[in-house]
């Protein structure tokens, strides 16, 4: 009974707190959100990694199918070439039929590397998405009373929701398209060199000005998806907390009020979203 009042207080104080002066003595609400370290820590890094040691084999697994279908990808171009150079320009319709059952058979082998990618890193994304989530429960559970009184029951939420989800897809599918995108890339530069050694040169003259527009892109790209984790935790919060108080809302006839409220978050949301595609579109 004591929690539950504690807990319907806490709820009182986060509707009305908008018309009722909030006493010195009354904890202060803290936004964990709101403390951003470093764009790549790697002590955070390690921490989180933890989650996927378990799983070696998933992503050694994973990572294999992925590099395969890089290598396979690679292979595409190569046999257009040999078709073109090979088969049309020399009208031998013998290579044409070699070329063409190359084609077929590489683009089914990615296929099917592509089918056990997708389950490798299905598996492993949830294996680790659980575990988290067990994890932080765990930890919030054994936390004191006080710690929930400092914040909202929403933002909490949100971390054991759409924020886990964001940190899995980083340790999996965002590691895991790293070392596809560099093994495509070592692959390109292999070819490129082995094709035509000046062309490739003059192909690396261009590598200083891609790195400094990608430099650029992160910093923009840092600050609008930070904002949308605050926004969709800001979101969360006031539907949590507006739906478990529902009874104090409707006591103090705060109902037109709330949806106000919940108006400008919902649009602040929205506007963070397109922000954010704004930047992920250039």
């Amino acid at each position: 009974m004591r929690n539950c009042s504690r807990r319907a207080a806490c709820t009182q104080r986060y509707i009305i707190s908008s018309s009722v002066p909030r006493r010195s003595n009354m904890p202060k609400p803290y936004y964990d959100d709101e403390i951003l370290g470093k764009a790549f820590d790697l002590e955070l890094t390690k921490k989180a990694l933890v989650f996927v040691k378990p799983y070696r084999r998933q992503l050694l697994i994973a990572t294999i199918t992925v590099l395969m279908t890089s290598g396979l990808g690679l292979i595409i171009p190569k046999l257009w070439k040999i078709a073109i150079d090979k088969g049309i320009t020399a009208k031998s319709m013998r290579v044409l039929t070699i070329v063409a059952l190359l084609y077929f058979a590489t683009y089914l082998a990615r296929w099917v590397v592509q089918y056990y990618q997708t389950l490798s890193i299905s598996r492993l994304g949830q294996h680790v998405l659980h575990d988290m989530r067990h994890t932080l429960f765990s930890h919030i559970q054994n936390m004191s009373l006080s710690f929930f009184d400092r914040r909202e029951v929403g933002r909490l939420i949100a971390r054991l929701t759409s924020d886990v989800e964001a940190l899995n897809e980083l340790l999996t599918s965002g590691t895991l398209s790293i070392i596809t995108d560099i093994g495509m890339l070592v692959g390109i530069v292999i070819i490129l060199v082995r094709e035509d050694v000046t062309l490739s040169l003059m192909t690396f003259t261009l590598v200083p000005f891609m790195l400094a527009v990608t430099s650029i892109f992160r910093s923009k790209a840092r600050s609008a998806y930070r904002d949308v984790r605050r926004k969709v935790a800001t979101v969360t919060a006031t539907v949590a907390e507006n739906v478990s108080g529902v009874r104090v809302v409707k006591s103090f006839s705060r109902e037109d009020e709330n949806l106000r409220r919940f108006e400008q978050v919902n649009l602040e949301n929205r506007q963070a979203f397109m922000n954010a595609a704004r930047v992920h579109a250039t």
